[in-house]
């Protein structure tokens, strides 16, 4: 039996080239998704709005993904810049958008793929 290819994972969010990942026998990836849930948020109608996290040490790998909890919202379109304050930490600030008429809830997801 031959092994698939390795799965592709884009993180686009974080300027980040496509990942590859392992892919199980059974086809299945191996990552876990997500390692927690970083914060929580809604944004008004129309409105782009910034969260930023910080204190994450510079050698971890990180995935991070925005995530609708409203009932029936699209994606968010969302834009991560990475912003080092010193030579340790890193902090992530991410724009998060809502192109609906409706105020849209959502949870912004992270994991940490490597150390």
């Amino acid at each position: 039996m031959q092994r698939p290819d390795p799965v592709q994972f884009q993180h686009s969010r974080l300027g980040l080239p496509p990942l590859k990942l392992p892919v199980s026998r059974e086809g299945t990836c191996q990552a876990r998704w997500p390692d927690g849930t970083q914060f929580r948020g809604t944004l008004p109608p129309y409105a782009t709005e910034a969260w930023f996290t910080y204190n994450w040490p510079e050698y971890y790998f990180v995935a991070a993904e925005v995530v609708p909890t409203t009932p029936g919202a699209g994606p968010h379109p969302s834009r991560v810049k990475i912003e080092r304050p010193n030579g340790a930490y890193i902090t992530y600030w991410i724009s998060i958008s809502n192109l609906t008429n409706q105020p849209v809830s959502f949870e912004a997801h992270y994991d940490i793929l490597g150390r």
